[in-house]
């Protein structure tokens, strides 16, 4: 028994000794390709925007090649087009990893002011997010290590636009009250269709307050395009005085939008989007034939 422990102690003693010989001269691009798990499996979930920024979780599998590296630490730099548009730096937990794989979440926060036209920009050529990552590992044998690393990667970086009103037209409820019947465009900016699973609006026009949030059904928005909705006000309002209607009973003139709505991408690499948005802009007066 003895013996057979020394045996297996100097193999152990001689398995360490070749580990280091082989880090120490092998070229580092070239150890890299050996040790540094591929990326794949990548998806974007619990997105979360607003009219100032977007929040996000970006998740990803990394998978050894040879034997199990554990990443217990990540900085990263997300890039478009030489800029950085994110960065931060994660822990990562011994469980987060299962034989060679080990799946990552990153949580991303996107300033629009900063970020807004070079996202739009990478909407439209379709292009990948260079991703700087600094990986602090543990190698078998070798102990604690870290590389420097960059990637081009496919992630998909959602946005919305908030809706617009495009007209507003009154629908008498009784003989002294009314209620607003709102058409609103909604815009996908996206390169994948989604779902309009919910959809809740307040809006001040004039003097008048009106809330609508009833979707009659699930509607779906075609990627790059346009499409309108009506949505009936759930609380009524008393009848608009005839000087604020023109013949064909539409409401002009600014208002205010306050929009809360939930997308469901048709897309594996997006999960549920969620919009909170405030805006303020102008209907237009209809055309009189």
């Amino acid at each position: 028994m003895k013996r057979f422990l020394q045996i297996t102690g100097i193999l152990v003693g001689l398995l360490f000794i070749v580990g280091v010989v082989v880090y120490a001269f092998t070229p580092r691009e070239k150890l890299l390709t050996y040790v540094v798990p591929e990326i794949n499996n990548i998806r974007v979930t619990d997105v979360y925007l607003t009219n100032q920024k977007a929040t996000m979780k970006v998740q990803f599998d990394a998978t050894s090649k040879i034997v199990p590296v554990f990443i217990y630490r990540l900085k990263y730099d997300f890039r478009l087009y030489g800029q950085s548009i994110t960065f931060g730096e994660q822990n990562l937990k011994q469980n987060s990893q299962t034989g060679k794989i080990q799946r990552i979440t990153l949580p991303v926060s996107l300033q629009f002011k900063q970020t807004g036209n070079l996202v739009q920009q990478q909407i439209a050529r379709q292009d990948s997010v260079e991703a700087r990552f600094q990986v602090h590992c543990n190698l078998p044998l070798l102990g604690r290590r870290t590389f420097n690393v960059t990637r081009k990667l496919p992630i998909v970086l959602p946005v919305l636009s908030a809706p617009r009103i495009t007209a507003v037209k009154t629908e008498d409820i009784g003989f002294r009250h009314q209620r607003l019947i709102l058409t609103l465009a909604i815009t996908n900016p996206n390169n994948f269709d989604f779902y309009l699973r919910d959809l809740k609006v307040n809006v001040q026009l004039k003097t008048y307050l009106a809330a609508a949030g009833s979707l009659p059904k699930d509607l779906r928005v075609k990627a790059q395009q346009v499409t309108s909705l009506s949505l009936p006000s759930a609380t009524a309002i008393e009848r608009v005085p005839a000087d604020s209607l023109n013949q064909t009973s539409n409401l002009s003139g600014p208002y205010t939008l306050k929009a809360n709505l939930v997308a469901e991408p048709v897309s594996e690499a997006v999960g549920i989007i969620r919009l909170n948005t405030t805006i303020s802009d102008t209907i237009q007066s209809p055309k009189t034939k």
